[in-house]
């Protein structure tokens, strides 16, 4: 700061949670706490849209670390089962996860590894294997920053996992989970805002299994049951799934049921989401996420 002849700010990344970071050796809260960081930037490896508390991290610093910022992180992908399919960078999942963020009290978002040019264009695809022009790399990167956009726009909340955790912890991701007919799962994922108008669609996937085809699924939302909507088309041929990271939800699993969602049953934050098997055997579910278009 002598040598620039300006204030120089110190910023931290550490795994997501506080107890991530504590468990990985980095202890971010004292270091807030003592002044000796001004930023924290809690996040995951290479994952992104994650269930980043922020609020937990404020807790836990409490007002002696009040001057740090806490900017949580993503990556340009994310994924819901270890190992297993990612869904490339969009702008609904974008705009879910600085919803949530922004929600939750964060100072800022923080954008790892997108080293495009700005003017460079991201693709997605359709069902059908077309590919289509999805945004720039500078709209995605400004819809990081766009709370107001976020909320007015199509946003999409994903259940992903944490991929930096430490070695000796309790966490295990929610997904891949089995539902087996009499016995429910609960699963719960934070939305950010609670939405005033619009639709709210839940997407599940479903692991190959002998009776998948005709498997049927009953989907609760804070306990309200959804209306069963038509399955999203599989994926058109040559068969996009050996592609990582994927172009389209429809491809994250052999088959992806689709259920529409109450406006009225969806609270701020966090809601709990049950799932059920009304007919076939036991089911895997290896991806959920939930689409809010206003």
């Amino acid at each position: 700061a002598l040598r620039l002849g300006h204030r120089v700010r110190l910023a931290v990344r550490v795994p997501s949670t506080p107890s991530f970071a504590w468990g990985k050796g980095f202890d971010a809260v004292a270091w807030a706490q003592e002044g000796l960081v001004d930023m924290i930037i809690p996040s995951d490896w290479w994952s992104g849209y994650n269930d980043t508390p922020v609020e937990v991290w404020r807790e836990q610093i409490g007002p002696k670390g009040k001057g740090c910022l806490i900017v949580p992180g993503t990556a340009s992908t994310y994924s819901c089962i270890p190992k297993g399919p990612q869904m490339d960078r969009s702008l609904a999942g974008m705009r879910g996860f600085s919803a949530s963020m922004f929600d939750r009290g964060a100072d800022g978002i923080y954008l790892f590894n997108h080293f495009d040019a700005a003017k460079g264009i991201l693709r997605s695809r359709t069902p059908e294997g077309k590919s289509t022009n999805e945004c720039t790399v500078a709209e995605l990167l400004h819809a990081a920053g766009d709370l107001a956009g976020a909320l007015n726009h199509p946003r999409v909340h994903a259940l992903a996992l944490h991929d930096c955790v430490p070695s000796k912890t309790d966490y295990r991701p929610a997904l891949p989970v089995a539902v087996t007919p009499q016995q429910p799962v609960t699963l719960k994922l934070h939305t950010g805002p609670q939405p005033s108008s619009g639709r709210c669609t839940a997407s599940l996937g479903l692991e190959q299994s002998d009776d998948l085809s005709a498997a049927k699924m009953e989907v609760r939302f804070n306990g309200r049951a959804c209306r069963t909507l038509k399955d999203l088309p599989p994926p058109a041929k040559p068969d996009p799934r050996k592609d990582n990271p994927r172009k389209n939800v429809c491809e994250v699993a052999p088959r992806v049921l689709q259920f529409d969602v109450p406006l009225n049953a969806i609270t701020r934050g966090y809601n709990t989401i049950e799932l059920s098997v009304l007919q076939g055997g036991r089911q895997t579910v290896v991806w959920l996420e939930v689409e809010v278009a206003p």
